[in-house]
C-alpha cells in the first residue's frame, strides 16, 4: 500500500484538490516510517550487511550475491518510500518486492547463512510460530502463571513462619 498511491497523490497535488483522508493517512505513515528508520540507520545496516557478506560468505548457491542484492534492494525500497516513488536506482532495481516476498527471501537467506557458517540450528518458519501460539502458548502461559503463584505462596508461607 505504501507504493501504490504516488500517481493518485500527484494528480491531486497538480489539480490542487484536497487529498482524500486515506491518502493523507498514507502520507503520515510514510513520514512515520522514514522518521523511525532514518537514512543514517539504513546506511549503517546496509553497509554492515555488505561488509559482512563480502568478508565472510562464500558465493556457494549465490549466497553472497543474494545477501548483497537484498541489501541493495532494501536501500532502493527505503528510498522509494522516502522519495514518493522516484527511484534513484530505477534502471538497476525496477522490482520492488512486496513485504511478504522480502520476508520469505530474508528467511531463506538466514537459513542459508546459519547452515553455511555452522552457527546453529535451522530457523523455524512463521507458520511454526503461529501453530505454537495457537495450539500451545495459552497452556504454557497458564502453567507459568500457576508455577509463579505456587512459588509466591510457598515464599509467603515460609516468611510467615
Amino acid at each position: 500500500m505504501l507504493f501504490k498511491d504516488t500517481e493518485e497523490k500527484t494528480e491531486h497535488i497538480q489539480n490542487q484538490k484536497k487529498m482524500p483522508a486515506y491518502l493523507e493517512e498514507l502520507s503520515k505513515n510514510k513520514e512515520s516510517f522514514t522518521e523511525i528508520f532514518d537514512m543514517k540507520t539504513l546506511i549503517n545496516k546496509v553497509s554492515r550487511l555488505n561488509v559482512l557478506s563480502k568478508a565472510y560468505l562464500p558465493n556457494k548457491k549465490n549466497l553472497k550475491s543474494k545477501a548483497l542484492t537484498i541489501a541493495d534492494v532494501y536501500f532502493a525500497m527505503y528510498y522509494h518510500v522516502k522519495s514518493d516513488g522516484n527511484l534513484r536506482t530505477k534502471k538497476t532495481y525496477t522490482i520492488i518486492p512486496k513485504p511478504i516476498e522480502m520476508k520469505c527471501i530474508i528467511s531463506e537467506l538466514v537459513d542459508q547463512i546459519i547452515f553455511e557458517m555452522k552457527l546453529g540450528y535451522k530457523n523455524i518458519g512463521g507458520n511454526e510460530h503461529y501453530k505454537y501460539y495457537k495450539n500451545q502458548f495459552q497452556r504454557d502461559l497458564s502453567n507459568a502463571v500457576s508455577l509463579e503463584k505456587e512459588k509466591r505462596e510457598k515464599e509467603n508461607s515460609i516468611s510467615a513462619l
